[in-house]
């Protein structure tokens, strides 16, 4: 809708600072759990789950 409203324009999806916003959430959504399983933190995680169960 958004690509329609700006005539095929892909930079209005990066331009506004929400989108900026929800472009960093997502980020760091993906991001943070892969640092923190490398770092060896990941175990931690896995044990909160695992109790939650």
């Amino acid at each position: 809708r958004a690509l329609s409203i700006s005539q095929g324009d892909v930079t209005v999806l990066f331009t506004s600072p929400i989108a900026a916003g929800l472009l960093l959430v997502a980020a760091a959504a993906l991001i943070v759990p892969l640092v923190l399983r490398m770092r060896g933190r990941g175990n931690v995680l896995n044990q909160m789950a695992a109790s939650e169960d």
